[in-house]
């Protein structure tokens, strides 16, 4: 009986309060971290990368000695991903404007819509994830994160559907590019914005996302509980960390779209066309969110700019 009680501790100690103590700080983690300062934060970093590296070292030291990989690319010959589960007809404003915006700047660039009818014929996905995601285990984002390292894998340009563009998309020829601004947050977020998953650009195969898509799919198949809303981040950093062709492809990509979130959060401040002609003249890929709210009793507001195509 004494040992039961043993066996039983170590189990708690062990599973329980390691893996749900995760779970717990998934819901808290960003407002908490608030509070944590720099030590806090970066503590709580190392203990998910940790669990990570522990929990998938197979897949840590199939791409740690990687080191080549190509020095240029033709990005212009890319096609351009775009993913709402729920399809164009059911697409909020904010959402439909962003993806209108990326049509009118899509310039050489062919452009997929994914949603859930056509999604099986661009990617297929693990059988245990979908039977998870009928289940409800595995919601549309996280099937958002999984479909763009598998796509990705392949060589495209991934754009989440709130992405807005102002200007034809021409991307520099490199094997990588994305969104790449000043860290400003000190440790708050673990990459310190060295990239931003919501748009990539990718030759086929870069061990970034053929790292990312093993680790993801692997999670999603054998784990229901997140350990981190920013799961995916926390993987691109230790492919960063540990995969030396990743490091180095990441760290020639140029800081670029340094206003990327200024329509985010302006969307209900009065257009001032001299301003925005300001920010354009170093952005013109934007981040927005369609759960933003929205001051409908104001007139001429940057949001009603972007829904009616003015911008």
């Amino acid at each position: 009986m004494r040992l039961f009680f043993i066996l039983c501790r170590q189990f708690v100690r062990k599973y329980i309060l390691y893996r749900h103590w995760f779970s717990m700080v998934e819901s808290v983690n960003m407002t908490f971290a608030h509070h944590l300062g720099n030590r806090g934060t970066a503590y709580f970093h190392r203990k998910v990368l940790g669990y990570l590296e522990n929990s998938y070292g197979d897949i840590v030291k199939k791409y740690s000695g990687m080191t080549s990989y190509p020095t240029e690319w033709d990005m212009e010959s890319l096609p351009i991903y775009v993913f709402w589960y729920q399809g164009l007809e059911n697409m909020p404003d904010i959402v439909r404007a962003s993806y209108n915006s990326i049509m009118r700047h899509k310039g050489t660039h062919n452009v997929i819509l994914l949603d859930r009818n056509n999604l099986t014929d661009y990617v297929e996905i693990p059988k245990t994830i979908l039977d998870k995601i009928n289940h409800g285990y595995v919601n549309y984002t996280k099937l958002s994160n999984i479909v763009r390292q598998i796509l990705l894998t392949k060589g495209c340009i991934w754009m989440d559907a709130t992405i807005y563009l102002t200007e034809d998309i021409h991307l520099p020829s490199l094997s990588l590019y994305t969104i790449r601004t000043p860290e400003i947050n000190g440790t708050k977020f673990v990459g310190k914005q060295k990239l931003t998953s919501y748009f990539f650009a990718s030759y086929p195969n870069n061990p970034l996302f053929l790292f990312e898509r093993d680790i993801l799919c692997r999670y999603y198949e054998n784990e229901d509980v997140l350990i981190d809303y920013f799961l995916m981040d926390y993987c691109y950093e230790l492919c960063y960390r540990t995969c030396p062709a990743a490091k180095a492809m990441l760290d020639r990509v140029p800081f670029n779209n340094v206003d990327v979130y200024f329509l985010a959060e302006n969307l209900n401040c009065k257009y001032n066309p001299e301003e925005f002609n300001k920010i354009k003249q170093g952005t013109n890929i934007f981040k927005l969110s369609y759960k933003t709210y929205i001051d409908k009793g104001k007139k001429d507001t940057y949001y009603d700019y972007i829904v009616s195509s003015k911008l």
